[in-house]
């Protein structure tokens, strides 16, 4: 069946959606590269050995030189003109993902967090006499300027294992909220809406799997997001943690025909994966067989 889900793979790839912004190319979502930074954030952790690792570049490619990240690599060269948001917390989770990987520079790391530091509401500004600038600065931390990029303690949790994982710097605020991300994510996952807050802690689960960190609260989480959606075989991933027969048999059942008019759905972060297979964007599908082929072996 590994053979099978490869050639499938091999197939659809090549039919699916991309954008070039700034010589750099992404995955979208249907016609749209406004989850563009989350979407290739994941795809970016299933590359194979010897394959270009573009979907990586392409998240360097949403971070402009003050180390602000955007929504897409296009929405950076525009400055996100025409656009109400710049980012958000699903967003950061893509950048998370891609960190993870050997090929994400401690630089672009080092250049998110100081923009992190230095672009918080400032409340108090010093006086002339004392050389202006700004004194008092507001304690909420922000990815970008619009309220759905605000730093919760889960994230800065996270945050703080991707740093430890690759040895990058710590900030204050990674410290203050260190393993955050356990029995909180545990009751944010039982009571969260199923679909896109769903997938969310899914992500993080898978976060930890792929850092080798907090097994526990990993399976914890992956196994309420699988019984809740036990339709979602990401899900089903997560929550046993190997590549079995019926994972890969239920995969090409449930895959869409590589003749199939691509939609702009990412099936495992809806509420039931198999009653929007007619609008996956078959970058859905990419990821989940590359997942099943890079585990296969481990």
């Amino acid at each position: 069946m590994l053979e099978k889900i490869a050639s499938y793979v091999a197939e659809i790839e090549p039919k699916l959606p991309t954008m070039v912004a700034d010589n750099t190319r992404f995955a979208i979502i249907g016609d749209s590269d406004g989850d563009a930074c989350l979407f290739n954030g994941l795809l970016s952790t299933v590359a194979l050995k010897g394959a270009v690792k573009w979907n990586l570049i392409a998240i360097w490619g949403c971070q402009n030189e003050q180390g602000m990240f955007y929504r897409s690599p296009y929405r950076r060269v525009i400055n996100n003109e025409g656009y109400s948001s710049f980012f958000s917390r699903d967003m950061a989770m893509g950048v998370l993902c891609a960190a993870i990987d050997i090929g994400f520079q401690e630089h672009w790391w080092s250049l998110w967090c100081d923009y992190i530091d230095k672009s918080r509401p400032c409340l108090k500004k010093k006086p002339k006499a004392l050389g202006g600038g700004c004194w008092i600065r507001s304690p909420i931390y922000q990815y970008a300027p619009d309220d759905r990029s605000q730093i919760t303690p889960i994230m800065w949790a996270q945050m703080k294992r991707i740093a430890d994982f690759r040895g990058f710097p710590l900030r204050g605020e990674m410290k203050k909220w260190d393993k955050y991300d356990g029995d909180t994510c545990v009751i944010q996952a039982e009571n969260c809406k199923e679909g896109f807050a769903l997938h969310l802690e899914a992500i993080g689960a898978f976060i930890k799997l792929l850092t080798g960190q907090s097994r526990e609260y990993s399976l914890k989480v992956a196994e309420i997001c699988y019984r809740r959606v036990p339709d979602n075989l990401f899900y089903k991933f997560l929550a046993e943690r190997s590549v079995s027969q019926d994972l890969m048999k239920r995969y090409l059942e449930m895959a869409p025909s590589p003749s199939s008019k691509w939609g702009n759905s990412w099936v495992w972060e809806k509420s039931s994966a198999m009653k929007e297979l007619s609008t996956s964007c078959g970058w859905d599908f990419v990821f989940l067989g590359k997942l099943i082929l890079k585990f296969a072996n481990v």
